[in-house]
């Protein structure tokens, strides 16, 4: 069965939670090719530069792993995904703090940590997410 056969024998509330976590990757990779664009353009803090590009990539690769293993129905990447919602809570806590961008920033991971644990939490995604062996 093809991922996107499989994406879409998902129930809806499981497919929101998939593309809320997929929609974080790709703006955890933005911001990944943001501070990479600045390493190569501003050589001034090379080494900060340097650990926040394997950060920021090392996040968004583990989102889009985590996101791709949902829709498999991993129940592991269930609790991984709550734990990634939770620390999107406590970074968007200290954003709402000096420049307004900050504050649109918060709010942005605020909201998308709430959708997403809304859903990751909703019965009927638990219900499909609770496979015994893993198969694949």
């Amino acid at each position: 069965m093809s991922l996107k056969a499989r994406f879409l024998a998902l129930a809806w509330q499981l497919r929101v939670a998939v593309m809320v976590i997929f929609a974080e990757a790709l703006a955890t990779s933005g911001v990944a090719l943001y501070f990479l664009f600045g390493l190569v353009t501003d050589a001034k803090l090379v080494g900060a530069l340097i650990a926040l590009c394997a950060i920021t990539a090392g996040t968004a690769a583990y989102l889009f792993f985590v996101s791709r293993q949902l829709v498999f129905r991993k129940r592991w990447a269930r609790t991984a995904a709550i734990f990634w919602q939770l620390i999107q809570i406590a970074i968007a806590w200290n954003s709402f703090t000096g420049e307004i961008t900050g504050y649109y920033f918060g709010g942005w991971l605020l909201s998308t940590a709430f959708i997403g644990l809304y859903f990751l939490l909703n019965k009927a995604v638990a219900e499909q997410t609770t496979e015994e062996i893993d198969r694949d």
